[in-house]
């Protein structure tokens, strides 16, 4: 797997993140932390990419609103995304890195945003219970 991304600061300038291929959970939760209340994001990608199932897990990280995407390619060679879906959350429209995205997709509990990256560093999928 390859983890990257990049973080965006005050002065919204962009900074890259390096790549990193050697990962364990401290590496995971290092670059985390720099999103956990800022703006950036952050993938965690399968190499060499499996021809079908997951493959990307992405994190969109505003203000510590946080918005997980996991990329899969079906059988027929399209693209899925799976997201979180929180209950108890307005059926409305929320804006992630001047993006519209539903609400209902958007956390911020960070410890679950660190266990779902760690689950899929570790299995290469997350359970759809999860993110449907």
């Amino acid at each position: 797997m390859i983890l990257g991304g990049y973080v965006i600061d005050a002065d919204l300038q962009r900074h890259q993140i390096p790549a990193v291929t050697d990962l364990n959970d401290s590496i995971v939760d290092e670059n985390l932390l720099n999103l956990k209340e800022g703006n950036g994001v952050l993938g965690l990608r399968i190499q060499p990419e499996p021809e079908t199932g997951p493959y990307e897990l992405m994190l969109y990280a505003d203000e510590g609103n946080l918005l997980l995407m996991l990329n899969e390619m079906d059988e027929d060679g399209d693209t899925n995304v799976r997201t979180l879906t929180v209950s108890g959350v307005e059926n409305e429209l929320m804006s992630i890195l001047g993006e519209s995205y539903p609400a209902k997709a958007v956390t911020r509990d960070f410890e679950l945003v660190s266990s779902i990256f760690k689950d899929f560093l570790h299995a290469g999928n997350i359970s759809t219970d999860v993110m449907s």
